[in-house]
């Protein structure tokens, strides 16, 4: 098929071209249709890089158009046309709240503040022996959306995780105890998986805000937990896991309520530690399974995950020289003070 340019010559048109301006010209016709003859401008670029819609005055970005009705030629003929005709660029995913990809806007700032909220989280768990990704999620919370911090936080909590459950015997003896426990938290994250991404990110701020700011109240009261029998563990530990696994995929925080819970069955401190770091476990793959069916990891984001080990180790060594230095009971008073201011601005911020 053959086109005349201005000039009178005619030349031959690619039929990559021919399909692009076939796809581009039925889009404009059925989005015509769908909106019953309301006025329609697309194509700002020939890259297609950006495309605006006008609706009764109002502007929308392409791939967020409003839905109106049941129309089908909105909800399913008009996306597989814009794609086709080029209008969807890759680089306009980093504007849709479920891109898996780490949005960074400065090249330079946002690795350093990346490399500090994570070196001050393992500060924390090096003193306290926990808290690396309730404070590396609420720091992180700040600078991006909940979904892609959870997505960071990955590989550094699994790996001090894991470490803290293998260190000394005794692990298959906490696993045969806990394993409706760990079972609930699997259940609860399955079925919360995607509470954390998309148009759920604000609701994922507030509730990790004041999961925070309980955690924190909890640890500046210095609540002294019951102790719960063990002919209730058959149906508390499910319980409590259930909900634990529903609280780490809303928030990306797994401490509440399974800490709490492991308190209450009164073991020794070495028991505890590594009954934590077996819960830690179940709850950080249980966030990455949860995290990867809604399409926010992907291996970007578990390379930026692998990196972010180094100054989360390098925080955790600074934490245990500073033992030496500094009283458990004073650091831990101020550590829940900020993790409990932190916690309130997360929340005001996502109600906002």
């Amino acid at each position: 098929m053959t086109e005349r340019n201005p000039g009178g010559r005619r030349s031959h048109a690619s039929p990559v071209s021919l399909q692009q301006s076939c796809s581009k010209g039925l889009l404009h016709l059925l989005h015509a249709c769908a909106c019953r003859g309301e006025r329609n401008a697309c194509a700002r670029g020939a890259s297609g890089n950006a495309a605006l819609l006008n609706h009764g005055g109002e502007q929308a970005q392409v791939g967020q158009i409003e839905m109106h009705g049941t129309n089908p030629l909105r909800t399913t003929i008009l996306p597989m046309l814009q794609a086709k005709a080029g209008l969807r660029n890759g680089s306009l995913r980093r504007l849709e709240p479920g891109a898996s990809c780490i949005g960074m806007s400065n090249p330079i700032i946002q690795p350093l503040v990346v490399a500090g909220a994570f070196l001050l989280a393992g500060l924390v768990k090096g003193v306290t022996g926990l808290g690396l990704p309730t404070v590396g999620m609420g720091l992180l919370s700040l600078a991006m959306p909940p979904a892609q911090a959870a997505a960071l936080l990955l590989v550094p909590a699994f790996i001090t995780n894991v470490w803290q459950m293998v260190r000394g015997p005794g692990l298959g003896r906490l696993v045969r105890r806990l394993w409706l426990m760990q079972s609930g938290v699997c259940l609860g994250s399955w079925a919360g998986a995607g509470l954390i991404t998309g148009s759920n990110a604000g609701c994922a701020s507030v509730a990790l805000g004041v999961a925070l700011f309980a955690y924190a109240a909890i640890g500046m009261m210095n609540v002294r937990v019951p102790h719960a029998p063990a002919r209730a563990e058959w149906w508390l530990g499910p319980f409590v896991g259930g909900a634990t696994g529903l609280m780490t995929a809303a928030t990306g925080v797994f401490v509440i309520p399974a800490l709490p819970y492991l308190q209450a069955l009164s073991f020794d401190r070495e028991e505890l530690v590594k009954a934590l770091g077996l819960s830690f476990t179940v709850s950080t793959v249980a966030l990455a399974c949860s995290l990867a069916g809604s399409g926010t990891l992907d291996p970007g984001s578990g390379l930026y995950s692998l990196l972010a080990l180094f100054p989360a180790l390098a925080g955790m060594i600074a934490g245990q020289r500073l033992l030496g230095v500094m009283r458990p009971e004073t650091f831990r008073r101020w550590f829940f003070l900020g993790l409990m201011l932190l916690g309130g601005d997360l929340a005001i911020r996502g109600m906002l």
